[in-house]
């Protein structure tokens, strides 16, 4: 090969801006994806706790004759609608260790299963959110 030849492989790095643009810009997308997909992991178990916030006072006050349906609406409210896939109502003597003068607490569990487009590890996740409101009698 001549000195000739030696040169024009030395300076063929035309492609090599695209080429480490395109990895430096896939792993950049994959990071911004990742940090929405969290934001809205962390804004959906917030409005379902606030859901279960709510249902728990309605439940404790008797403002509402089906809590489950009250959760349901709420969480359509945040734009979650069909999101609680499960819900309980307990009314057990303690609250996370504390105790009440009347002893009854309202205790409303709401489980969902996790909807955003996640990937197969990621995609079976369920949101388990609890809340307590005292029974005054």
């Amino acid at each position: 090969m001549s000195m000739r030849g030696h040169r024009r492989c030395g300076r063929g790095g035309r492609g090599a801006a695209a080429l480490e643009f395109a990895i430096v810009a896939s792993v950049f997308i994959a990071m911004l994806l990742g940090m929405v997909e969290l934001g809205l992991l962390w804004w959906t178990r917030n409005a379902l706790q606030l859901t279960a916030d709510l249902t728990a006072r309605c439940a404790a006050l008797g403002s509402c004759a089906d809590p489950s349906g009250f959760a349901t609406a709420q969480a359509g409210q945040w734009g979650l609608s069909g999101a609680v896939s499960h819900i309980s109502v307990t009314t057990p003597g303690q609250c996370h260790g504390i105790t009440t003068t009347s002893g009854k607490f309202v205790m409303v569990q709401i489980e969902s299963g996790y909807w955003a487009g996640l990937p197969p590890p990621l995609s079976g996740m369920t949101l388990q959110v609890s809340a307590c409101y005292p029974v005054v009698s």
